[in-house]
């Protein structure tokens, strides 16, 4: 007999869709891990080429500037022999004039007795003796005398020169009336004196020729001179105010009616005067002054400005037998080191801190200053290997 058992029955269940996934999302994760490592490898990577690439130093020189300056001399010449001939054309003249110049005191003022003529007036009927040193007294209370025995005649009137008893321009008084203190009070009122014009010398400017009035007279007379021949000149040689061309001058021969230390009111000065003037080449004397500069300065420099447009020669010698004149001419420029400069090689310039760098560039004389420029920020030091340091000259 077969016995049947009760009990529940379990059911199997399948697997849920979720279980199923499992693989599928461990296999995103993966992915992005190995995105992750990838990016940051290769962002690691960029940013080491990049500190390669870039790691270093920038150097900015602003370069020290050095004036030069030479005076080079050359020969004009119709027709030039050799380098230090320029082809050109001079021309002499010679001219006399005479002028009459003033003489004006120099403001140094000069206490004297004031003077000036009365008329002495005598109402009286007899003749009045006066001695000399006698009393005149105006009517403002300044004293004078006269300097010389005198009468006055009976009835009449007698003029005279009367001084001033105190140096300086308290004499200097405008006209007035005098009496006679030296008479009696009744005598006063018919014997007097009378001034028409004003008491002068007392204090005066006096106009004495002087070495500088001498001077400043040959000075104007030599440049009006000059003027009028370097016209000539220039018309001559068919060149304007702005052209190039030299003028010298020489004084032959100079005569003066007056005489240091002579008290004049007026002199004459007459003055012989010779006049040079060059013209020349500018293309060649410019061509000239490049090389002659070009010269001056070393390897390793380079010429940033000079006066070349501003040449200014001046005569320095002339011979009328020969028709040659000499200039002389200054040649000015600023240099500062190039970048070709040795001393300014990168290798100068490795392990060194900023401070180490500028004083190299000072000792050296390279730069005014210097601005210098790490990459990365944090480094101090240049780099050993010189490709990495970079060197910028600022003119």
């Amino acid at each position: 007999m077969v016995t049947k058992r009760r009990g529940t029955i379990k059911s199997v269940k399948e697997p849920s869709s979720v279980v199923e996934s499992l693989p599928s999302e461990y296999s995103s994760k993966s992915y992005f891990r190995i995105f992750a490592i990838f990016a940051f490898l290769t962002l690691a990577l960029i940013l080491l080429a990049i500190y390669f690439i870039f790691y270093g130093v920038k150097i900015y020189v602003a370069a020290q500037k050095m004036p030069i300056s030479i005076d080079a001399v050359y020969e004009i010449k119709e027709n030039p022999v050799g380098v230090n001939s320029i082809r050109g054309k001079t021309i002499a003249l010679e001219e006399e004039k005479i002028k009459i110049f003033k003489v004006v005191g120099d403001g140094k003022k000069i206490q004297d007795f004031a003077h000036g003529n009365v008329t002495i007036y005598n109402n009286t009927n007899r003749a009045q003796p006066l001695v000399a040193k006698t009393r005149f007294l105006s009517d403002g209370g300044v004293l004078f005398r006269i300097r010389k025995d005198i009468i006055v005649p009976t009835s009449s009137s007698l003029q005279v020169q009367i001084y001033a008893d105190e140096r300086g321009a308290v004499g200097n008084i405008s006209p007035g009336t005098f009496i006679l203190p030296g008479l009696s009070a009744p005598l006063q009122k018919q014997i007097y004196a009378k001034s028409s014009v004003s008491m002068a010398g007392g204090e005066t400017t006096p106009n004495i020729l002087t070495e500088e009035i001498l001077k400043n007279a040959k000075e104007s007379l030599v440049a009006e001179l000059g003027a009028e021949l370097k016209k000539e000149i220039r018309d001559s040689l068919k060149i304007d105010d702005l052209g190039n061309i030299a003028f010298g001058e020489e004084i032959l021969n100079q005569e003066s009616s007056g005489v240091v230390g002579e008290e004049i009111d007026s002199f004459e000065l007459k003055i012989k005067l010779r006049e040079i003037g060059v013209s020349w080449d500018k293309d060649t004397l410019i061509q000239r002054a490049v090389e002659a500069l070009s010269s001056f300065y070393p390897f390793g420099n380079e010429l940033i400005s000079n006066n070349f447009d501003d040449l200014s020669p001046a005569i320095s010698k002339y011979s009328i037998e020969s028709g040659t004149t000499t200039i002389s001419v200054n040649i000015k420029g600023v240099v500062v080191p190039s970048k070709e400069n040795p001393l300014l090689g990168s290798e100068h310039f490795r392990g060194l801190t900023s401070a180490e760098i500028e004083n190299y560039l000072k000792e050296m004389k390279l730069a005014e200053s210097a601005r210098i420029e790490f990459f990365p920020f944090w480094t101090k030091r240049a780099p050993e290997n010189p490709a990495h340091i970079k060197i910028i000259v600022e003119k």
